[in-house]
């Protein structure tokens, strides 16, 4: 027991991929400093001039952070917010964050098993099997090929091995929840060829009460399958095969927009009790295999990994947000993804100098159809009438190409000092073909169809950017470290204007400044991570409607943006059986000058939306000797604004999480609570407002209080 509890608590101090088993991960070749760990199961190492935190696979059970929507302040400055939907998350990290409308580029790199997410919509992820999530915050481009200008994320689930071994867990929960989960792995060939398989099903009744239909509108259903065989020939080479998939069934998307401009009883009463004339569907499937094939060589370490994932979305919702019959919405998008990564590496040696390098490429079609039907009389001009109904639609094809070579390498000059130096050259190949038409069955004239606003354009962008960096180690257990990198996020088209000019948008440039401590001591059971930032960010992405004219949106570039803040992690184990761990965030972020010439608005000095002033997750954690163990956990997230003019506002807030449990060596069972407070908070808000309804602001809820029950076998 006691070995557990050492291993739990474990900071990692050596160099770089202690076996070819963990060259999964793009990691700095360098002496590796402590790194502070959640949850009860040892870390892989870091990198020294890096801000990271890793979070264990324990973590991620049932009632725990489930899904990538649940990883809010899990990690000091990270956040996510739902976009349009709850199935597409976005990422808000040290002040750079991801519009709702599938726009863009991430400013946060994903990966699951060294599959790369490199668009926004796909990355709405049930979390299950696995074995930790490593967060590095900062731009990582000189160590990964998929890139993010804010930081990347990288889950690893297990792996199957040399040993059969499988689980089955079933839970109840409130509004009907029930969540089955089945996973088995082990050896077909000892030594040779071994075999994963899971899965994981759930269904939960609505939160939402649509007072005009009477039903409990957002009921949600999940159904997850991965399966990987992992083939090892020889001791040099190691060869895997993962095919993953999801199936979404959802109802309505939670909504809630407070308005005087229609009467009541048709109108939303609370963030729960809503008035829509349908409850709607959103229906998501997705499809990902790859391919990963290491090889181990005397003096280099080689990793290739070959993917391709599709993701399709079948969205209806009520988008007047009210009991009447005025409008719905409609979207479709397709994604199609195709990347290769090759990575080398130094091998794990005494080397004063270790390196690693790669090339990588992706390639993305987004096929769209997106629009609405409006069911009122539209005067499109004088004299002609249409509908109802009127359809107006969008279609468009994006396609995307990056190519981009990366590397970095770390000198030990002495014991005592490491220099870092890194460089990425980014080509990007963005295109559209878009089209717009709005038709309908009655008109003035009869039925008619009119195509507009139609424009096929591509364009290219190339960059290069650089990271230095020192570390200094003060002792074996400190470590302090300085570093300067660029950042970079690619510009492309936005499908949602009908002027092509209009429709462009530049890439967004950042500079980075970085300095921290990392301390580690008293045997590895006590660890604290400082670290300070500053970001300068030229041609910021920022999305933002016609205020005029609400079917037309473009994605701008403010000229100036200014980021800085602090983070703390620290974990300890002081005794037997005790475990806190917390990380701590601040984020400034303003726009230095921004104006948007669009709406003739000028931001200059507004705060940057959906960057919370603070995030904040403290934990404690008591195993008895017996096998009980209850665990504590507050997530907290500071003042962040809805709208970029900064005139709506979510308050400062904390959810309350806990679990109780017993763990025997066969089985388990446990119960959860889920922001048990009870606290009604903003989870995203949809800035709408356009010159006749100045107040649409339509707010996304969080989840309510939730409590379940677990109970899991093993062997």
């Amino acid at each position: 027991m006691q070995h557990k509890a050492n291993l739990a608590c474990v900071i990692a101090l050596a160099t770089i991929g202690s076996s070819f088993a963990q060259t999964n991960t793009a990691t700095e070749p360098a002496l590796l400093p402590p790194v502070t760990v959640i949850g009860e199961r040892p870390a892989l190492h870091q990198p020294a001039t890096i801000a990271a935190g890793v979070v264990a696979g324990d973590m991620f059970e049932r009632g725990g952070h489930d899904n990538t929507r649940a990883l809010t302040a899990i990690a000091p400055n990270t956040s996510l917010f739902d976009g349009n939907n709850q199935r597409t998350p976005r990422f808000s990290l040290r002040g750079f964050r991801e519009n709702n409308f599938l726009i863009g580029e991430p400013t946060v790199a994903l990966y699951v098993d060294d599959m790369p997410f490199v668009d926004v919509a796909s990355r709405g992820l049930p979390l299950y099997d696995v074995e930790q999530a490593e967060f590095y915050r900062g731009p990582q481009g000189t160590l990964f090929g998929a890139n993010g200008i804010g930081g990347v994320m990288n889950i690893r689930t297990v792996q199957p091995g040399n040993v059969w071994h499988g689980h089955a867990t079933a839970g109840y929960g409130s509004y009907d929840e029930q969540s089955y989960q089945v996973g088995i792995s082990g050896p077909v060939a000892k030594d040779k060829l071994a075999l994963g398989l899971s899965g994981l099903f759930s269904s939960q009744d609505g939160f939402v009460r649509n007072l005009t239909t009477g039903t409990r509108a957002d009921d949600r259903e999940t159904l997850s399958g991965r399966a990987t065989l992992s083939w090892t020939p020889t001791d040099r080479w190691d060869i895997s095969l993962t095919l993953a998939g999801e199936r979404y069934r959802d109802g309505f998307i939670p909504t809630y927009y407070k308005t005087a401009f229609f009467p009541p009883g048709t109108s939303d009463e609370s963030m729960f009790r809503v008035n829509r004339n349908i409850d709607g569907y959103n229906d998501t499937d997705a499809f990902s295999q790859a391919i990963r094939v290491g090889y181990d060589a005397e003096n280099f370490k080689v990793i290739s990994v070959t993917t391709h994932r599709n993701w399709e979305q079948d969205l209806l919702q009520d988008f007047d947000f009210t009991g009447l019959e005025l409008r719905n919405g409609f979207s479709r998008p397709e994604v199609e993804t195709w990347s290769q990564e090759i990575r080398i590496q130094s091998p794990d040696t005494g080397e004063k100098v270790k390196w690693l390098g790669g090339i990588f490429f992706a390639d993305t079609r987004i096929n769209s159809d997106s629009g609405s039907d409006e069911f009122t009389p539209i005067e499109l001009f004088p004299g002609f009438v249409s509908g109802p109904p009127t359809t107006f639609r969008t279609l468009a094809t994006s396609e995307g190409q990056t190519y981009a070579g990366f590397g970095q390498a770390t000198w030990s000059v002495t014991e005592k000092l490491d220099l870092v130096g890194g460089l990425r050259l980014n080509h990007d190949v963005r295109a559209i073909n878009r089209s717009k038409s709005v038709s309908s069955p009655t008109s003035t004239f009869g039925p008619f169809t009119n195509t507009f606003g139609v424009y096929d354009t591509d364009k290219d962008f190339t960059h290069l950017t650089p990271k230095l960096g020192a570390a200094w180690h003060f002792n074996k257990d400190v470590l302090g470290y300085i570093s300067f990198s660029g950042g970079y996020q690619s510009g492309g088209f936005n499908s949602a204007t009908d002027d092509p000019v209009q429709s462009k948008f530049d890439p967004a440039r950042s500079w980075n400044y970085e300095a921290g401590l990392k301390s580690d001591w008293a045997d590895h059971c006590f660890s604290a991570n400082l670290a300070f930032f500053y970001t300068d960010t030229q041609d910021y992405q920022v999305y933002r409607l016609n205020g005029a004219d609400p079917t037309q949106a473009y994605l701008q570039n403010a000229e100036c943006a200014t980021t800085y803040g602090a983070e703390l992690e620290f974990s300890a184990r002081p005794a037997a059986g005790w475990e806190f761990t917390g990380g701590i965030g601040y984020t400034h972020a303003e726009y230095d000058r921004y104006f948007d010439p669009i709406n003739g608005a000028n931001l200059n000095g507004k705060t940057i939306s959906f960057v919370p002033e603070f995030t904040g997750n403290i934990a404690g954690q008591y195993r008895f000797p017996f096998g009980l163990y209850a665990r504590v956990e507050v997530q907290a997230l500071g003042d962040y604004f809805l709208t970029e003019d900064n005139t709506a506002k979510q308050s400062a807030l904390g959810l309350l999480n806990a679990r109780i449990g017993y763990d025997a060596k066969h089985w388990g069972i446990y119960i959860f609570g889920r922001n048990m407070l009870d606290k009604e908070y903003a989870a995203n808000a949809l800035d709408l407002r356009y010159a006749l309804q100045p107040d649409q602001i339509v707010l996304q809820p969080g989840n309510p209080a939730t409590f379940g029950v677990a109970i899991t076998a093993r062997f």
